[in-house]
């Protein structure tokens, strides 16, 4: 990936490839991403991003900037980052895109540096010291949406922001762009509407699924309903290459089939399922990204690995269907308590045959409570709910549940999401693949019309007879029906089943002996090491244990502290 680094105080760790392209900035180039250097009078302007978006005006566009018509640079879409100077000026700005493919960082003190290379950072940084705010807003789901990074006096610039280091090395932060919530229809959706929806969301993804054309582009295709649609989407289907980690039988299956189907071709890759974590190697040059926020990142680095020694033609990217389900998929609960709100009685029986009429017991009663004008005083005398997770010795702070229509919050949380720690690590995590694999990773879900369109979408919209992402079920008639009828399997709480499925007791508690986290009392540790053996001595044959995420954290974040202190003193010697 290509790395910028600017300001003074990066010259002290730059890597040895690194470039000076002017009076403080130096980039280390990178044939995953494009970049161009943009001259503009006395403006000068460094970006990186797709090869398309390298043939815009940019002259045209910094010319304008100049002139002081905003930041037209970053909006171009393809373009993940940047760097804008004036010739013979000190002042500089760098900018993120919306989603947050690059991660940007930044410290003031002693010297300035700014780099989207956290290793360097984390050199840097090493003598400050660890937040251990951010490590216990990790271990409690990363809601928070803060800047302050894993290391003490290192911030983060957030996706859809820039930064400007004026004269006197004075920093502000600003934001070029922010999701606005919108609710949408109130009405159920006609069926002329759906199609509209589902209409432009095709003209949206088929753009990003042209990708699968090129040469070394490989699809990873899990069988599920996402990664099928960019199949289906491919401008070839039947020459398509596809690729799936064989971590489970069932999707083994799925996967071939829709495969066979659609006569692409297809790679199983048989992958070692035991705790993605068994790794520390990964972590020791890690020390800036913070903890493993994702098991993908286990699997994927080995996968793709066995692909390129059977291969006898390059590999160059990988396309999948990341950011599918923050677009377009809805908490069951959430789309109950809309449907209860607005009596929607012939959603509400599709919903019965699909979940049981167990579960649209609570949503009644609070639909009910709602019409009665008695929800704000069963907020105000409900108990506040225990921290999670309960061995959490300083659980961060939680706002009350706004008293708002279900549809409502639900648009403020899809708006605020990308601004979360959650969303941060996992973009980081993508990034983390794309370096160690040295491919480009496309991800043709996390375009910006296909967020716009999202944001549009009410709760009924993505919703159709019962089955979730409505929009894409109907892109995806051509496809198997088993594949377009399949509910919602996987969840990270599965995904995270499969890691810790060997029962991994031995190493675990091991790990957890000599605990960073209890060490700086971020964890009360008698109350994990209960909560890990109950879910290691469950039942095989039962559902997922709705805290494995949680242990799963835990864990991640224990293992990244012992390796920091490991790193840290390799570092000093």
């Amino acid at each position: 990936m290509t790395d910028l680094y600017l300001g003074p105080g990066c010259r002290a760790a730059l890597p040895g490839d690194a470039e000076a392209i002017a009076t403080g900035i130096w980039m280390r180039p990178s044939p995953l991403w494009e970049h161009r250097l943009v001259v503009a009078g006395c403006w000068r302007a460094l970006v990186i991003g797709e090869p398309g978006a390298m043939s815009a005006d940019w002259e045209g566009l910094l010319d304008a900037y100049g002139r002081g018509e905003g930041l037209a640079l970053s909006r171009i879409p393809g373009v993940h980052s940047g760097i804008f100077w004036r010739e013979g000026h000190s002042a500089q700005g760098w900018w993120r895109d919306r989603f947050g493919r690059i991660p940007w960082q930044h410290r003031c003190a002693p010297d300035f540096a700014a780099s989207t290379d956290p290793d360097l950072m984390s050199v840097l940084s090493g003598a400050d010291g660890l937040n251990l705010l951010r490590i216990g807003d990790f271990l409690a789901g990363g809601q928070a949406n803060d800047r302050a990074d894993f290391a003490l006096n290192v911030e983060r610039l957030r996706p859809g922001e820039v930064a400007y280091l004026g004269a006197h090395t004075t920093l502000t932060l600003q934001s070029w762009w922010r999701a606005r919530p919108g609710v949408g229809s109130t009405s159920r959706p006609t069926p002329q509407r759906r199609a509209e929806v589902a209409h432009r969301l095709r003209a949206h993804l088929e753009r990003g699924a042209l990708a699968l054309d090129e040469p070394g582009s490989w699809l990873a295709l899990s069988g599920g309903l996402d990664s099928a649609t960019l199949l289906g989407l491919s401008p070839h289907p039947a020459k398509t290459r596809t690729l799936t980690l064989d971590l489970d039988p069932g999707e083994r299956r799925r996967a071939r089939a829709l495969a066979e189907a659609m006569g692409a071709r297809w790679e199983p890759l048989p992958i070692e399922t035991r705790w993605p974590l068994r790794l520390p190697a990964q972590h020791l040059s890690a020390a800036g990204w913070g903890p493993h926020a994702h098991p993908d990142l286990g699997w994927f680095s080995d996968a793709l690995s066995q692909l390129r020694s059977r291969l006898n033609e390059p590999l160059l990217t990988l396309v999948t269907g990341h950011g599918a389900d923050d677009a377009l998929w809805i908490p069951p609960r959430v789309w109950l308590d809309d449907r209860f709100e607005h009596l929607a009685p012939r959603d509400l029986l599709a919903a019965a045959r699909h979940l049981g009429l167990s579960r649209l017991s609570a949503p009644a009663l609070g639909a009910a409570l709602q019409r009665l004008g008695l929800r704000a005083a069963r907020e105000h005398l409900r108990p506040a709910p225990a921290p999670t997770p309960p061995w959490l010795l300083c659980p961060p702070y939680a706002s009350p549940a706004g008293i708002e229509p279900a549809s409502r919050r639900f648009a403020r949380f899809r708006a605020a999401r990308q601004h979360t720690w959650n969303w941060e690590l996992i973009m980081r995590s993508l990034a983390r693949i794309a370096r160690q694999a040295n491919l480009r990773l496309l991800t043709p879900f996390l375009d910006a019309e296909v967020w716009d369109l999202s944001l549009e979408l009410s709760p009924a919209e993505l919703v159709e007879g019962g089955r979730q992402k409505a929009p894409l079920r109907r892109l995806g008639r051509h496809l198997p029906s088993e594949v377009r009828r399949r509910p919602k399997l996987g969840s990270f709480d599965a995904l995270v089943e499969r890691g810790l499925a060997d029962k991994e007791l031995n190493r675990a508690l091991r790990l957890m002996t000599h605990s960073q986290l209890a060490r700086h009392r971020v964890i009360h540790e008698a109350i994990f090491q209960k909560a890990l053996a109950d879910y290691l001595a469950r039942p095989l044959s039962g559902p997922p244990w709705r805290g494995s995420w949680e242990i799963w954290r835990t864990l991640a974040a224990e293992l990244w502290l012992q390796n920091q202190s490991r790193w840290a003193a390799a570092d000093v010697t």
